[in-house]
């Protein structure tokens, strides 16, 4: 299914026709709702980071974080997420140190912070899904998953139309395919870390 297809099925369950233009309006709150609640092995983004400074951009597309490790002296060390004053607190505990593993790490604004500081250091992440503009365009959500983008979608279209108990119809259908996809994931091993943090 592509973009138009899905946006022609809305328009067909809510025997609707003048909701056209904002259909792409509903589809970008679709992918918000579906980017902070999914963890899907389609939303996975892996990223390696070499440098000693301890910091990092956070990716454009980044919704929370799945697992992140530092290279020690025996391999890859998983870190700890932690607030970021507990963090200026380890931080300061450490600073005395130049050959600590890397053991906790925090988000502050759009900033990756790692300490005590490593040279290279992996994370992956969830990435919002991609946004679509084309009748034609399909990203990795709606291709393995359209029924997600679907019910979130008439959810919100719903809502538009002061239809409260279609609107919660819709909401649990979307609940119960998001339980389904996750838990699929999480039962096939290719998702089976749930993310630390969360941008809101």
């Amino acid at each position: 299914m592509n973009f138009g297809e899905l946006k022609t099925l809305v328009a067909f369950y809510l025997h609707r026709d003048d909701l056209v233009n904002f259909m792409d309006g509903f589809a970008d709150l679709a992918a918000e709702r579906i980017g902070k609640q999914a963890e899907l092995r389609v939303m996975e983004k892996a990223i390696s980071h070499t440098g000693s400074d301890g910091s990092e951009d956070l990716p454009l597309d980044f919704q929370s974080m799945k697992n992140i490790a530092a290279s020690g002296t025996r391999g890859l060390n998983p870190l700890q997420f932690t607030s970021k004053a507990q963090f200026d607190l380890i931080a300061r505990a450490t600073s005395q140190s130049s050959s600590g593993q890397a053991t906790h790490y925090t988000i502050d604004n759009s900033l990756i912070l790692i300490t005590p500081a490593a040279t290279d250091w992996n994370y992956v992440y969830y990435q919002r899904p991609e946004p679509m503009v084309d009748p034609a365009d399909q990203n990795a959500v709606l291709a393995k998953y359209p029924s997600l983008y679907l019910f979130a979608m008439l959810a919100y279209a719903s809502n538009s139309i002061q239809d409260i108990d279609l609107e919660q119809v819709y909401l649990d259908r979307f609940q119960s395919e998001l339980d389904l996809a996750n838990d699929a994931d999480r039962l096939s091993g290719l998702s089976d870390t749930p993310p630390e943090m969360r941008i809101a």
